[in-house]
């Protein structure tokens, strides 16, 4: 493979890409978003109490609130402290440890201002303001500047967001021609990684980035200019890094990304199902004109599409002219737009500028809240642009995002005003933490060596087949285990979440598909109890839907690619969504199962959520319950606040000691309840977004039942 070395500094030059060939860009302080026009802002966490990393704090603090903000690559990373002292509503101040030498007193000064809106009882108040901190590389010191915000809320200011405002920016030739360029750190900790940067360029040279089209995640493979590249070895200071000519083609580069883009849509549409057919939240605002809407009810015989964005989203603005062009082809049959733009209050008087440049003729509402907008939070918003369309008629929610977007917005809109007053069935999501049997992952694209992997050792016959497998699951061979004592010493973070990676595998199928007459794998989590012995969850190993009668094997994979045959069920329950299994390997590193669980205790979660491999955090247990009436011993169940997703299943959760709590069982979302619609008087109910969403466990006690054949504790 040839490789171009790139090495990003101070220098003025713009050589062509080629190879050997050298690419230079400038680091910048500050000035990185006016080049780039995106960012990726960071909530922050207040803390109960001064952490040790704030050795010395200003004098006469009234209400100090204090956070850390994590700085400089791994190998010297810093927390550096933040203190933010609101005095009152109109007077606060924020001092932050810019050198991290642990004294507030010796930084300068953060400008720390607030921005009033309205009086009276309506007067609201958000704060903004600035701060250079200080980085520490191996071979050189940076400063880079964070912006800080707070919008107001209605019970006071918000939480207190930061976003980045340094990069590297400078000049690139590209067939020729001298464009613009731009490295970014996502991260906001001034670690350039592969999975948090991105590489803007240009290419049209029209003086913009088009986040969609002229910017390039460097996690994985991207073309340029018919050639496909591969990024290594990034500098954690952004200085240095390979672009290596990738062996994919950039045909097969294209239908991995059509088959991600494909498998994408098809979750966000599973995730969006619940709200079709249900009513849409209804409000009352003021557009920035002054004009009062009350929404949905304003629109009887429209079809209005609810599109949140803002002016500095990338995504959004690329969305713009497709919006457009829909919005006029079908507006006199009765469709129409209502904007809700997140933007800040230092952007509201721009808006009209904006949309008269833009050609956006649609009524817009901006509460100068940014992303703690009133109606963004009704319904839910995390991410821009979301759209959501609405049968004025109805009240009702006819399509959500997923079907807003690119080239579906047309025959959604089509078909819903051919359906204009008809009411639409509620869908019911699903809700189970396990990938969808039917996805076909991005890698089948291109050839998986997995699958070559499990075709070859069954061609040699060293895989049990699926029949067999079967046959076991519903019939499991039991046997006496020797299972490691629990631990008693407490463990750092990091020791277990090395623990937990040493004793992960990951569990499931590799078969041929009845739809497409591919073969795909079906893969989620386990961990090994004994040398030889492996748990997880039963409805990982249950064979996927769209199977071809026998022809799949059930496998566990340790590592990248080392396949490990199932060599016996030992235990399978079905109603404890367990299954432990004997495999060919003598070497895994079990964890201690332990009973010894209460609400409040530390959890952590090593798993693989959405082929993310190695995903490690933690949270407590927040509730111990048993889902079935009458409660049996194989039906108990908690809840924990760690993080996973569809993949996760059967991945060990782990005390603070290093022991297993419990293995990761199902996602389910907690609705809110219907409630009468704002304002007084109206017929439609409004429909609350998602509360938060339960993350559901099998506790270790349920395994340590069955294999003991005893209650659980």
């Amino acid at each position: 493979m040839k490789s171009l070395l790139l090495v990003l500094c101070a220098l003025p030059l713009a050589p062509v890409l080629a190879d050997n060939n050298e690419v230079r860009l400038d680091w910048m302080t500050e000035g990185f978003f006016n080049t780039s026009r995106y960012y990726s802002p960071k909530v922050t966490t207040f803390l109960s109490e001064k952490p040790a990393q704030i050795v010395k704090a200003p004098e006469g603090l009234m209400n100090p609130q204090y956070v850390l903000l994590e700085t400089g690559p791994k190998s010297t990373r810093k927390l550096l402290g933040l203190i933010l002292d609101q005095r009152s509503p109109k007077e606060a101040h924020m001092w932050l440890d810019a050198n991290g030498d642990g004294d507030l007193t010796n930084d300068p000064e953060v400008k720390w201002e607030p921005s009033v809106r309205g009086s009276g009882e309506k007067e609201s108040i958000s704060w903004h303001g600035e701060a250079k901190v200080q980085v520490q590389y191996p071979d050189s010191k940076q400063d880079m500047m964070l912006f800080f915000y707070r919008n107001a809320g209605s019970k006071g200011p918000g939480a207190l967001i930061y976003r980045r405002d340094y990069g590297r920016a400078g000049k690139i030739s590209l067939d020729g021609k001298e464009l613009a360029a731009y490295l970014s750190d996502d991260s906001t900790t001034g670690e350039f990684t592969l999975d948090r940067s991105r590489l803007g360029i240009d290419l049209n040279a029209d003086k913009r980035f088009d986040m969609k089209t002229e910017g390039f995640p460097l996690g994985k493979p991207f073309q340029l200019l018919g050639t496909v590249y591969e990024v290594k070895n990034l500098a954690a200071d952004g200085s240095r890094f390979e672009l290596v000519r990738s062996d994919k083609t950039v045909e097969q580069l294209k239908e991995a990304e059509k088959s991600a883009t494909a498998s994408k849509v098809a979750d966000q549409r599973q995730a969006q199902e619940s709200f079709i057919g249900k009513p849409a939240p209804s409000f009352e605002a003021k557009t920035i004109d002054g004009k009062t809407v009350r929404f949905p009810q304003d629109y009887k015989g429209k079809l209005v599409m609810l599109d949140f964005w803002a002016t500095w989203c990338g995504p959004c603005l690329h969305e713009l002219p497709g919006v457009i062009k829909v919005h006029d082809e079908f507006a006199a049959k009765g469709f129409t737009v209502l904007g809700i733009s997140l933007d800040s209050e230092d952007a509201v008087s721009t808006l009209p500028a904006f949309l008269k440049d833009r050609g956006m003729s649609w009524p817009q509402v901006c509460d100068g809240d940014g992303w703690q907008c009133r109606i963004a939070r009704q319904y839910g918003v995390r991410g821009i642009p979301s759209c959501w369309l609405i049968d004025g008629d109805t009240g009702n929610i006819v399509a959500t995002s997923v079907d807003l977007r690119g080239a579906a917005l047309r025959g959604t809109v089509e078909q819903a005003l051919a359906n204009l007053g008809k009411e639409i069935k509620p869908r019911t999501a699903r809700t189970s933490a396990t990938p969808p049997a039917a996805k076909t992952p991005a890698a089948d694209a291109t050839p998986n060596p997995i699958v070559a992997l499990v075709q070859k050792m069954a061609a040699e016959e060293a895989l049990t087949s699926a029949k067999a497998f079967q046959s076991q699951l519903a019939q499991p061979v039991p046997a006496s285990l020797e299972l490691a004592s629990p631990a008693t010493m407490l463990l750092r973070g990091r020791e277990i979440a090395k623990r937990a990676a040493d004793s992960h595998v990951r569990v499931g199928w590799v078969f041929q598909c009845t739809k497409c007459d591919r073969w795909h794998t079906n893969l989620a989590g386990g961990y090994a109890i004994a040398p030889d012995v492996v748990a997880t969850a039963h409805h990982v190993v249950a064979p996927p839907a769209n199977m071809k009668p026998g022809v799949g094997y059930p496998v566990i994979i340790r590592g990248e690619k080392e396949v490990l045959n199932i060599t016996s069920v030992l235990f399978a329950d079905e109603s404890g969504d367990t299954a432990i299994l004997r495999v060919s390997a003598k070497d895994l590193k079990p964890l201690a199962l332990s009973h010894d669980v209460q609400v409040g205790d530390t959890a952590y979660c090593f798993s693989d959520p959405r082929d993310v491999i190695g995903h490690f955090s933690s949270g407590l247990v927040n509730r111990l319950h048993s889902p079935a009436k009458p409660a049996g011993p194989m039906q108990q169940r908690m809840d924990v606040s760690a993080d996973w997703a569809p993949g996760s299943s059967g991945s060990a959760i782990l005390d603070d000691h290093g022991n297993v709590l419990g293995h990761v069982a199902r996602i389910r979302p907690l609705f809110g309840e219907p409630r009468p619609a704002a304002p007084a008087g109206s017929s439609a109910p409004a429909l609350p977004p998602t509360l938060m969403t339960l993350n559901e466990a099998v506790p270790a006690s349920v395994v340590l039942s069955l294999i003991e054949k005893k209650p659980a504790q």
